[in-house]
């Protein structure tokens, strides 16, 4: 009985490495386009980071005057007011 699967071994092994190779070089394709990204949204970021500061610091600011204020209120309220613990 002779067995001819050589052939059969070979181009397997071509078709393999082939396929192997196009997936390397897809993988390489990805890896650049997800880098090009990065430094896209990179770029989108630094361009807006002063301004979104400045509005951040503003708000911040803003929360902070009107915590403190509530603050003030609520311990001048409970000074100038009794309690009443017999409720």
């Amino acid at each position: 009985m002779q067995h001819s699967t050589n052939s059969t071994f070979i181009s397997r092994n071509l078709c393999s490495a082939a396929i192997n190779y196009a997936a390397l070089d897809g993988n390489v394709e990805v890896a650049k386009g997800i880098l090009e990204y990065n430094v896209m949204v990179e770029d989108y970021c630094a361009s807006n980071v002063a301004s979104t500061l400045i509005k951040y610091n503003g708000m911040y600011d803003q929360i902070y005057k009107y915590n403190s204020s509530l603050s003030v209120s609520c311990v001048t309220s409970m000074l100038v007011r009794p309690l009443d613990i017999d409720k």
